[in-house]
C-alpha cells in the first residue's frame, strides 16, 4: 500500500521534512526547494506543474520561500 498525503500537513512533515533530512545525509549539497519541489512531483504532479518554472518554483533555492508553502497550501485539495 501506498502512502497518499491528504493535507498539506501530512505531505510537508509526513514525507518532505523526512525526505530532506534523508537526501541531506547523502548529499549534503542537495537543497532543500529540489528536495520540496521533487516531493510534491511525486504526490501532487498537478500542483507542482503550475509553479514549475515560475516565480514560485524553489527547485534552484536552498529554501522554499513562504510565497510557494502560501500557494501549496491554497491550492491543495484532498486526492480522492
Amino acid at each position: 500500500m501506498t502512502f497518499t498525503p491528504n493535507s498539506f500537513e501530512d505531505f510537508y512533515y509526513g514525507t518532505c521534512i523526512p525526505q530532506w533530512e534523508y537526501v541531506k545525509q547523502l548529499d549534503s549539497s542537495a537543497r532543500l526547494g529540489q528536495v520540496f519541489f521533487n516531493t510534491l512531483w511525486s504526490f501532487r504532479q498537478d500542483l507542482a506543474e503550475q509553479i514549475r518554472n515560475t516565480e514560485l518554483d524553489p527547485f534552484y533555492k536552498n529554501h522554499v520561500p513562504e510565497e510557494t508553502l502560501t500557494w501549496v497550501v491554497e491550492h491543495w485539495t484532498p486526492t480522492k
